[in-house]
């Protein structure tokens, strides 16, 4: 059994012609364009189809060594489906906020009421600071069984708790360092220290709505928002991106595999800028 990533719909096209289908494919997803599994596709980006891994509940998959596993990128709810479908069953309450975390973001975590489902998503976070996912890799096999042996099994989960507590502590000084701009809305990031959780700090400096952030290793733009209305993201990304742009209504990104300049997130920022003033 493998897993095996695919960051573009180009990729995953090659995956495919050398591997033939998936049996199971979790998240990957091109903005609007699916890769379908041969026997189960999970995924909540699209209108054409909401089931959001980590909500998984029916029976595990038996899978040979032939078989594969296709994914578009690696989270926490990634994970939860690839563990939902080859080893069992998890606490309803743990699964529910994993998929609402993923949905609305880190900035919700202290939603969360249920101390022991908060803990583990601490502990996952922690662990991904330690051990990045190799992402210029497609077979993460390795990567991911060892990630579900520590976390979902084993549940080695203190260490990593302290790892992520240490980090948040200091992470708004080191987002300071990354702001390129705000104004009355928006946060503007570009982030060429690879922080993780830039999309949470609202309030790093006053209190904003939306955040722009610029990831300048995958040269990526993601946008992201700490209201429950205002303008949808996925669609504002596809309106300005293109179709394979894609994400949540409250974060989306540019085209999985794409590349893109600093020069066209600070338009973004602009771009946002104007349409907020016109949503007022």
């Amino acid at each position: 059994m493998k897993i095996l990533l695919a960051k573009s719909i180009e990729t995953a096209k090659v995956i495919i012609a050398a591997e033939s289908e998936p049996l199971i494919t979790i998240e990957a997803v091109y903005g609007d364009s699916i890769i379908y599994g041969k026997s189960l596709t999970l995924d909540h980006h699209t209108d054409i189809l909401y089931a959001p891994p980590a909500l998984y509940n029916r029976s595990t998959f038996p899978i040979s060594e032939k078989e594969y596993v296709l994914i578009s990128h690696v989270d926490l709810d990634t994970i939860a489906g690839i563990y939902l479908c080859l080893y069992g069953q998890l606490p309803e309450t743990l699964k529910t906020a994993i998929n609402f975390i993923d949905e609305n973001g880190m900035h919700k975590l202290e939603e969360i009421v249920e101390e022991e489902s908060k803990a583990f998503i601490k502990a996952y976070r922690g662990y991904s600071l330690v051990n990045p996912a190799p992402m210029e890799e497609i077979n993460l096999t390795s990567y991911i069984i060892k990630l579900i042996q520590e976390i979902f099994i084993n549940k080695n989960h203190d260490s990593y708790i302290k790892i992520f507590d240490e980090y948040n502590t200091s992470l708004r000084e080191k987002a300071l360092k990354s702001l390129m701009k705000e104004n009355k809305h928006i946060l503007f990031f570009n982030n060429e220290q690879q922080l993780q959780g830039l999309n949470t700090l609202y309030d790093l400096i006053g209190s904003h709505d939306y955040i722009v952030t610029y990831n300048s290793h995958y040269c990526s733009i993601t946008v992201s928002k700490g209201i429950k209305h205002g303008i949808d993201l996925k669609s504002l990304m596809q309106n300005y991106f293109g179709s394979e742009a894609g994400g949540h209504s409250s974060i989306a990104g540019t085209p999985r595999g794409m590349k893109f300049e600093l020069n066209e997130a600070n338009i973004l920022f602009q771009h946002l800028t104007f349409l907020l003033q016109n949503f007022e």
